[in-house]
């Protein structure tokens, strides 16, 4: 550089504002920035440096001095300043632009500051343009934005907040997870909200975002754009107004009550049949747990049931409400104040008549959602002719997963299914006769389950994609496996030594493993002798899992719950655990309850706490939450039960005229049991306002509805519909049964039909349904037909085709009233054991 330019620079410094003092550190961000346009990386020698003719670090200040000056006379050239973009240092934080201020914070909720710097959120704390908010797994955060907007961030929910809505460019972008909006009305300034497969625009609305990226947090900031695209899929459910969606396939319109879902090739729109269950109960993020613990105890043995809750701050516990039927089991805790509920159905008594525990169900099990503060109930959508088995539901509290069986009749089918609550759609995801229950990943996107059919010991373990569909194959054998809640490995029993012994469809002669999904060999974490560990449930925070020990002492099940260190693999037993317990976490990782639903001793305690601390549990009992009643309730009861007594002896009299085909009987008693059930159901909903004998009972008449649709259908049957019914169930029921028990007792098949129809009424040690092998008047006309006179005719049926040797009988009815026929295959086989097994199939031919 010449005299002159050095002269000329320095006027210009001299005349120049005196720039800002910069510390070591700012300088080198500085240099950083500007070194790659000056030249090649410095190399790491004084050597090199000298080689390559590279100046050392004390010669940079002329290279700065240089760049400087150069920057400033183009300052003065242009007429302003010309700032060099630098990166505040920790002790001089750049000032934020207000995006919005937290309101609620539930969990572990923290937010990202543009310079990386991380802190815990809390209530009242305002969020800058830059900011990126990450919620927990059980945490919950509300944010009011600069517009006066509202938006929730569920559960497991990462967002940037880009920018203010007057500014361009998109307002949030939702990176994964769950966001709730209530946005305010603004025609002017559009509220944009960014996903990996789409954007949405919004002008003023209400509605849920959800982006399904199968990635982790780490994974979503490493993966390239593209990458992610191709995995995630973008759930939008409007519940107000209208939302424009911008994805690779062109702009579609999403109004109230549709939802879109959106990946980077398909986007499609659907009706939303059930947005009230969105709206009214899906509860806010992070309140799934709480203070407070359900429990139940029975008012009526067999028949009423009572639902409480014991606060544990407050110590005392308070009557929710009560269900009719067999003891209710909590599926899942949905929110502080709700719970998922499921219901057994009243039981007509296979043993000495009336309602029992032991017989045939009126009704398909009730599944409920149940306010726990108010006692408000309502019918979860979609399960009508369904037959669950084990339920779930999703961490979202969106999907509810089951085993079981789905239709009615010949077109039955079980297997894995999942429905959508809000849009009461059932989907079936695997087929067979699933015996285990099917868990979540903690994003609600995946299900792990066994796909063994029946009770047995070998259990392939697969992952469902309940999205796409795709069913991934793990490699690993087990059954009755959860996710951890990072959702990186799975729990599951395993190492079965033989079968014999189940809980829950899981075999209890194995013990826990644990295996990473990412790929890995599984590792033993428990090591019972002889087996028995089943049901893990980690902690919230992943720290604890509890478990349930099953084994048998003399030929009777015994229960005790563990604890395990998931860092430590230490394991300690708890307490003895009863069939029906809800383990219920009350915080991360620190304290659980356990709760049973009780019987008879009054005293034995419903509630247990278990507290943790340095590792280990200790355990206190609950004295306000026993098995005592309030008197008003417990007399309440007694006099409903005998009530319900009285319809129990009218359903002994129709079943007893089914039985002996009395028809004429059964028309005229069916609609005497559907008004007294009625008359009785008002009576109970009626009685909160006049004061009445029932007044505290907490049913309603939904309590009721499915016992007065059954008796009702039962009433509207005509003449030739009983024949039909009563026919279908000998073929479907009772003959294939009687047939079971001649080949055990003589090692083949009877000779024919007859020979069948004449054995069955001498007797027998046995007995199928309420009917014992000697109740000669009933067996007889289990073989022929309504109208048919069992003392003239033996059966009323034909044996069309038999092939002794294969085992193999088809029987045909005669042309029924209805003019149908029914024809029945019975296929007779030997299991393993020698025991016979018969497969069978009835239909109707017109």
């Amino acid at each position: 550089m010449c005299d002159k330019q050095m002269k000329d620079i320095e006027s210009l410094l001299k005349q120049a504002p005196d720039p800002p003092r910069l510390d070591h550190s700012r300088r080198e961000v500085i240099w950083q920035n500007i070194e790659p346009a000056l030249g090649p990386e410095e190399p790491r020698s004084a050597a090199e440096r000298k080689a390559t003719g590279t100046p050392d670090r004390r010669f940079r200040w002329l290279v700065w001095a240089t760049a400087a000056a150069a920057v400033l006379i183009l300052a003065l050239i242009l007429g302003r300043y010309v700032i060099l973009p630098e990166r505040p240092g920790p002790e001089e934080p750049a000032a934020s632009i207000a995006f919005g201020e937290i309101q609620i914070a539930r969990g572990r909720c923290t937010v990202t500051d543009p310079q990386g710097r991380e802190q815990t959120v809390a209530a009242g704390q305002s969020v800058g343009v830059g900011d990126i908010l990450s919620v927990g797994p059980t945490g919950g955060v509300r944010v009011r934005l600069h517009d006066q907007s509202e938006i929730w961030l569920c559960e497991g929910t990462q967002i940037e907040c880009s920018h203010l809505r007057s500014d361009p460019g998109p307002t949030l972008r939702l990176v994964g997870g769950e966001l709730r909006a209530d946005v305010t009305a603004s025609p002017a300034q559009l509220f944009a909200v960014e996903t990996p497969t789409a954007t949405l625009n919004v002008l003023g609305t209400q509605f849920n975002c959800q982006v399904f990226s199968n990635l982790g947090p780490k994974e979503r900031l490493t993966m390239s754009t593209k990458n992610i695209m191709q995995r995630a899929f973008t759930v939008l459910t409007v519940l107000s107004g209208t939302v424009e969606v911008c994805g690779l396939n062109g702009p579609q319109t999403v109004h109230a009550t549709q939802r879109s879902i959106v990946t980077s090739s398909t986007a499609t729109v659907a009706s939303v049949r059930n947005p009230q269950y969105t709206q009214q109960w899906l509860g806010e993020p992070g309140s799934r747990s709480g203070p407070t613990i359900p429990y139940c105890l029975p008012v009526a043995l067999h028949v009423l049931q009572s639902l409480w809750v014991y606060d544990v701050e407050g110590q005392q516990s308070h009557h929710v409400t009560d269900f009719l039927g067999t003891p209710p089991r909590i599926v899942a805790r949905v929110a502080a104040d709700l719970a998922l509920i499921k219901v057994g159905s009243l039981i007509q008594s296979h043993f000495g008549g009336g309602m029992g525990g032991s017989g045939k169900a009126l009704v398909d099990d009730q599944v409920l959602l149940v306010n726990l503060r108010t006692g408000a109930k309502i019918v979860a959508p979609s399960l009508q002719g369904c037959d669950p088995l084990y339920l779930s539901m999703s961490p979202d509290r969106r999907k509810l997963a089951f085993v079981g069986s789905c239709g009615a009749g010949q077109e039955s089918e079980q297997g894995v299914f999942v429905i959508d609550i809000e849009s009461a759609e059932i989907t079936k995801r695997l087929a067979g006769a699933i015996k285990t229950r099917p868990n979540w990943s903690p994003d609600s996107r995946w299900l792990v389950v066994s796909k063994a059919e029946g009770y047995v010991t070998d259990h392939p373990l697969v992952l469902i994609d309940t999205l796409t569909g795709e069913v991934v194959e793990t490699g690993l054998k087990g059954a009755g496996a959860v996710f951890s809640p990072d959702g990186r490995e799975i729990v599951y029993s395993s190492g079965f030594a033989r079968g014999g012994s189940w809980y829950q469809g899981i075999p209890s002669t194995g013990n826990l493993f644990a295996a990473p999904l990412a790929g890995g060999p599984a590792r033993q974490i428990t090591f019972i002798k002889g087996g028995g560990a089943v049901l893990p449930d980690f902690s919230p925070d992943g720290s604890f899992i509890v478990y349930c020990e099953h084994r048998r002492e003399k030929g009777r099940p015994r229960l005790t719950h563990h604890l395990l260190d998931a860092k430590t693999r230490q394991d300690q037993p708890i307490c003895e655990a009863a069939i029906s317990d809800a383990i219920t976490w009350l915080d991360g990782g620190t304290s659980l309850a356990i709760a049973a639903n009780t019987s008879a001793p009054k005293d034995k305690v419903a509630v247990r706490i278990v507290d943790i601390v340095n590792g280990r549990a200790t355990v206190r009992e609950v004295s306000a939450a026993t098995g005592d009643l309030p008197d008003d309730l417990a007399q309440a009861g007694r006099q409903f039960a005998e009530r319900l007594a009285v319809i129990g002896e009218a359903l002994d009299t129709v079943r007893r005229a089914e039985d002996m085909h009395e028809l004429e009987r059964l028309v005229r008693t069916w609609p005497q049991i559907e008004r007294s059930l009625i008359a009785l159901a008002d009576e109970v909903a009626n009685d909160k306002d006049t004061q009445g004998p029932w007044q505290a009972l907490a049913l309603t008449k939904l309590d009721f509805a499915p016992y007065i649709a059954y008796c009702s259908g039962e009433s509207g049957l005509s003449l030739e519909q009983r024949v039909d019914r009563i026919v279908e169930r000998n073929l479907n029921a009772y003959i294939p049964s009687v047939l079971s028990f001649y080949c055990k007792e003589h090692s083949g098949l009877p000779s024919g039909l007859e020979a069948l129809a004449r054995w069955a009424p001498r007797g027998g040690r046995w007995q199928i349904d309420h009917i014992r092998g000697g109740d000669a008047e009933v067996i007889r006309r289990w073989f022929v037909v309504p109208g048919a006179d069992p003392d003239q005719v033996v059966t009323s049926y034909t044996l069309v085709d038999s092939e002794s040797g294969q085992g193999r009988w088809v029987i045909q009815s005669p042309r029924l009233p209805s003019g149908r026929i029914y024809k029945a295959v019975y296929n007779v086989e030997r299991d393993g054991r020698g025991q016979f097994q018969i497969r069978h199939d009835v239909q109707a031919v017109e």
